[in-house]
């Protein structure tokens, strides 16, 4: 979603600026900037071994985020939380449906995915 929007930016530049008559130079740094944006933006995504487990099963979460990425902070939805790229957790004294949250960040961007209702424990 980013990545479209970006280019649509990018788009919207060349035309003003065509339009403008802006002199090459600043065209050119106006795309650079708008490169540098976009090649430190980061997008959260991930997935997990299995999405049913009983509590005494470790689920194991994997980072599938795009960008160049820094730092990860997940939320498992039941207190738990991790600061690792590809952690493990167990629900413990957990039944029911959970939502996972993934954040992702690097020192310009960041990003969260949420999955509602992604862990069901029984």
């Amino acid at each position: 979603m980013k990545n479209i929007l970006i280019g649509i930016i990018s788009l919207f530049f060349v035309f003003v600026l065509a339009s403008c008559k802006k002199e090459t130079s600043n065209y050119i740094k106006e795309l650079k900037a708008i490169k540098e944006y976009s090649s430190n933006s980061v997008e959260a995504d991930f997935s997990a071994n299995v999405t049913t487990a009983s509590s005494s099963e470790n689920i194991r979460f994997t980072d599938n985020s795009a960008g160049d990425i820094t730092s990860w902070f997940w939320d498992f939805g039941d207190g738990g939380t991790s600061y690792e790229k590809n952690p493990s957790h167990r629900y413990r004294n957990t039944n029911g449906s959970v939502t996972v949250k993934l954040t992702v960040s690097n020192s310009s961007d960041s990003d969260t995915e949420t999955k509602t209702n992604y862990i069901y424990i029984y």
